[in-house]
């Protein structure tokens, strides 16, 4: 009896599986999926400086950045994004978020807030997926500056009105830890 016993469970480890195509897609649906980065954020928009720092948490196929302006220590200017992008298709995602800019002039300190809306091409990461590249275009919004000593201005249509508006694009390099 042992010995058929030791039989069947050796058969039933060496037998072909016959898992449904639902279970054996359930370890994919537990991988992980999760993970944090920082980077380089390049960018061709005269608004902000051309070089700043970024940090993020990607979640899925959401990611949640800061981008931070080392370079306000030089002159004054500094801009701070909040960022999310969602993923519509492998590599491609759309972006939004909101930058917040502050300007020393004579008067004191001038604030501009823009709203960003854009898209994102990512090529396949390297180095084990370490090693991620971005690249995008992205349309500013400018909808209020108030401060510094200066009126008011808000976006309204007037002649001015393109003064509010401003396309740039951008690369951002980044490290990503193993995902979690």
């Amino acid at each position: 009896m042992a010995v058929l016993g030791f039989a069947r469970s050796v058969a039933a480890q060496t037998a072909p599986s016959q898992e449904t195509p639902a279970a054996a897609a359930a370890p994919a649906a537990t991988q992980a999926n999760r993970d944090w980065h920082v980077g380089l954020n390049l960018r061709t928009d005269f608004g902000t400086h051309p070089w700043r720092l970024d940090g993020g948490v990607r979640i899925r196929r959401f990611d949640f950045i800061v981008v931070v302006d080392p370079m306000a220590f030089l002159d004054g200017q500094h801009d701070l994004d909040l960022l999310a992008t969602m993923e519509f298709a492998p590599g491609w995602a759309y972006l939004a978020g909101w930058r917040a800019t502050t300007i020393m002039v004579a008067g004191g300190t001038q604030w501009q807030e823009k709203s960003i809306l854009g898209l994102v091409v990512s090529p396949e990461p390297l180095a084990h997926g370490h090693i991620r590249a971005h690249f995008g275009v992205e349309l500013d919004i400018l909808w209020v500056k108030h401060g510094g000593g200066l009126p008011t201005k808000t976006l309204d249509f007037q002649r001015d009105a393109l003064d509010f508006f401003n396309f740039g694009m951008f690369a951002r390099f980044e490290y990503a830890s193993k995902r979690f």
